[in-house]
């Protein structure tokens, strides 16, 4: 488990879990971003859980929204990629999408827009997520900006693929 900087503006993270008893890699967690200094992001991510723990049994549950899986579904193998892209020094525009290799499934498309005022102390975040666990949504985060925020990427948090809270 750890981080790696191998060049400026570039960060990776990595956690391995390897099952000793069963002699096979239980737990795979790689991820890899660039935060450029003008304020645009790319960041990868790869994950994979060979044996589902029972705090995910509730995943099934939900027949409503998960009828196009197969009752086998007994792994995590997915990848997720984020962007944000500075289209001026107030407005940036962010696109992130999961996968699922399991079953060849989209989980999540997230787009959004994002202003930060000319005298950054305020910005504002638009997205439509459409999620197929649960369908559409829009969401707004308006943050005020102040001591300890990135007046580059003011919404966007640890990254492009920060999960907004409604």
């Amino acid at each position: 488990d750890g981080h790696w900087w191998p060049w400026p503006q570039w960060t990776s993270r990595f956690h391995v879990h390897y099952a000793t008893r069963r002699h096979e890699v239980d737990e795979v967690l790689r991820q890899f971003a660039y935060r450029g200094a003008s304020g645009h992001n790319l960041g990868i991510r790869y994950r994979l859980v060979n044996e589902i723990p029972d705090f995910f049994e509730a995943f099934r549950s939900d027949r409503d929204r998960l009828d196009d899986f197969e009752e086998g579904f007994d792994q995590v193998n997915q990848l997720s990629v984020g962007s944000r892209v500075a289209l001026t020094r107030q407005w940036a525009v962010t696109y992130d999408v999961g996968y699922t290799f399991e079953e060849g499934l989209f989980l999540t498309h997230r787009g959004g827009v994002e202003y930060t005022s000319r005298c950054q102390c305020w910005a504002l975040r638009l997205t439509a997520d459409l999620e197929r666990q649960t369908g559409f949504d829009i969401g707004v985060k308006y943050t005020l900006l102040g001591l300890g925020q990135d007046p580059v990427r003011p919404v966007s948090g640890g990254g492009s693929t920060t999960r907004l809270r409604r």
